[in-house]
């Protein structure tokens, strides 16, 4: 009778985290059903709302790369820069996790007191409470080695940052992809005069068309100025190649 009672209470326990119970709630959830909610609705909308940037200010980002350079200044970004900004954003994810798992073990505890009929907690209340006590103990032993294999997820990710993972890959070939055509295998300072230079050359172009109504009136006259020796008493004769070499020297004025 009594090994009977305990595999029946152990029964009903697994048969409620399953979903298989015979007495199923249908106000409120509970048992698997509850845990299952605990992961994919509160677990995982509490890592929806951490900002993988919170925390991090542009001062932040500049003063970490300069302190990991010492006094060189920076051609790339360090990798101990982005390292220790990466790791204080890690960190971030364990006490979502810790509190996840307070969750899940409450509703464990919660499930035991709804295992086992009626008749026999009244017929051998002792024995009941002897049940509850010994399976609540057991759940309060096996909750620090749980969140210590938590926090020991959390160091491992912090160990080594998998630079190769694919979907860091898959940012960085979409940052480079955004990027302006040219820039994506310069460095910082080759980068910046590129830039600089698209910006000159923009300048240049506005300069040429705004200028291209007096070099052309210019022309003009030198080559009135070939066809007319009256015009000329110096006798200077605008051949097209001093034409040619005026106009040359007109454009390449603005690109020094």
């Amino acid at each position: 009778m009594l090994l009977q009672i305990i595999t029946r209470f152990n029964t009903a326990y697994c048969n409620t985290i399953d979903g298989v119970s015979k007495d199923i709630e249908t106000s409120e959830l509970c048992g698997g059903a509850r845990i299952c909610y605990i992961f994919h609705e509160i677990f995982y909308s509490t890592l929806g709302r951490i900002d993988p940037l919170g925390g991090l200010n542009t001062l932040d980002i500049l003063t970490a790369i300069r302190n990991s350079t010492g006094p060189r200044p920076a051609l790339f970004v360090p990798e101990v820069a982005f390292e220790l900004l990466v790791k204080r954003q890690i960190r971030r994810l364990e006490e979502p996790s810790l509190r996840c798992v307070e969750l899940v073990h409450e509703e464990m505890q919660r499930i035991i007191q709804h295992c086992g009929t009626q008749q026999e907690m009244y017929r051998f209340p002792n024995l009941h409470e002897r049940i509850v006590d010994v399976v609540t103990s057991l759940l309060r032993r096996r909750l620090q080695p749980t969140n210590e294999m938590v926090t020991n997820l959390v160091a491992i990710e912090l160990a080594y940052i998998n630079t190769r993972h694919p979907d860091f890959t898959e940012e960085l070939m979409l940052h480079r992809q955004q990027a302006p055509p040219g820039l994506n295998n310069l460095t910082l300072n080759e980068a910046s005069s590129q830039v600089q230079a698209g910006k000159r050359t923009k300048q240049l172009a506005t300069e040429r068309r705004s200028s291209a109504a007096p070099v052309q009136r210019s022309s003009d006259a030198l080559q009135e100025a070939d066809s007319s020796d009256s015009a000329n008493p110096s006798g200077f004769h605008a051949t097209p190649d001093i034409v040619c070499l005026f106009k040359l020297s007109n454009q390449h004025r603005y690109l020094v």
